[in-house]
């Protein structure tokens, strides 16, 4: 297959387009920044700036502003829900143009359910009601519109994708280094976020895109949570992270000294998401890290 993939160059795109191009797939990575032969610029906000050429067959559609990291000024908020709903509408656009795709695997995210407690959260359970679960909504709604159409010949899958883990990008980097120099996990100094009672939808990287490129091969639509079946509070999660770094974690992290550090985007560290992956499981998908210390332990091996 020859596979077009959107935030190609980020933490998951570039794991797939890896893992795509060491069984023999080629692929095509869609970059804002021109970059070689093997990748294609466009602007996800501008309607017509992708052209897919005639030789894809699958997209793999990852692309968005990072929901982690950054202050959720009312700008950044906009640029959250522009650079998913925009550019998935652009992507949607390509693929009608292109008229001949045979799968498409479009990013989501759990934040499609909001802060639920201890309720656990299948693909069937409804939408939450905040900023985050409005946006995933509509992307997705976005996505679904190929739903039918004669231009790809599957409906395309949705990808309700938890914490993805790995120590040099994303969540668990942020995790490690939370106030920019400071490390307090590495120096014993870390501990549970709030109480530690809020559920904690994680996967292991390798898990992620192992789940990427089983629904792009078994062709599987509709949604699919991919978080790991092995879902735990944030106080296990955090004893498991001090037990990969040999540290003590009894220090608690205030709710207070994050929400001064990143605003309205700290409330992603405090919500409850107890994610169970139903429907990817039902496919035959089994997640190599169920366990969190395992997972952790891979992760953060010296």
């Amino acid at each position: 297959m020859h596979v077009a993939i959107t935030g190609g160059t980020g933490l998951i795109g570039s794991h797939v387009t890896q893992a795509l191009r060491d069984r023999g797939d080629e692929v095509t990575i869609v970059s804002r920044s021109p970059d070689g032969e093997d990748t294609l610029t466009w602007d996800p906000k501008e309607p017509g700036s992708l052209i897919l050429p005639p030789s894809i067959t699958h997209v793999i559609h990852l692309a968005g502003a990072p929901m982690i990291g950054q202050r959720w000024t009312d700008d950044y908020k906009q640029e959250i829900r522009e650079s998913r709903v925009k550019g998935t509408r652009t992507v949607v656009e390509a693929i009608n143009q292109h008229g001949n795709i045979q799968h498409v695997v479009s990013a989501s995210a759990v934040g499609y359910y909001g802060d639920r407690g201890d309720e656990a959260l299948t693909e069937e359970a409804p939408p939450g009601d905040d900023f985050l679960a409005n946006v995933v909504q509509d992307w997705e709604r976005e996505a679904c519109t190929l739903e039918g159409s004669d231009a790809v010949a599957n409906d395309p899958a949705l990808l309700r994708s938890g914490v993805v883990l790995h120590p040099d990008d994303g969540a668990l980097a942020q995790m490690l280094n939370p106030f920019l120099f400071v490390k307090p996990f590495h120096w014993g100094l870390g501990g549970r976020v709030g109480d530690g009672q809020q559920f904690f939808p994680w996967v292991h990287i390798d898990d992620q895109t192992g789940a990427i490129l089983h629904l792009l091969d078994e062709e599987l639509s509709g949604p699919f949570n991919t978080a790991s079946p092995g879902v735990v509070r944030n106080e296990t999660f955090t004893d498991a992270l001090g037990d990969a770094l040999n540290r003590p974690t009894k220090i608690p992290v205030p709710k207070l000294a994050l929400k001064l550090l990143y605003g309205e985007a700290a409330t992603v560290m405090f919500d409850s998401q107890r994610v169970i992956p139903e429907r990817l499981k039902k496919t035959g998908y089994q997640h190599r890290y169920e366990d969190i210390y395992d997972a952790l332990n891979d992760l953060l091996a010296d």
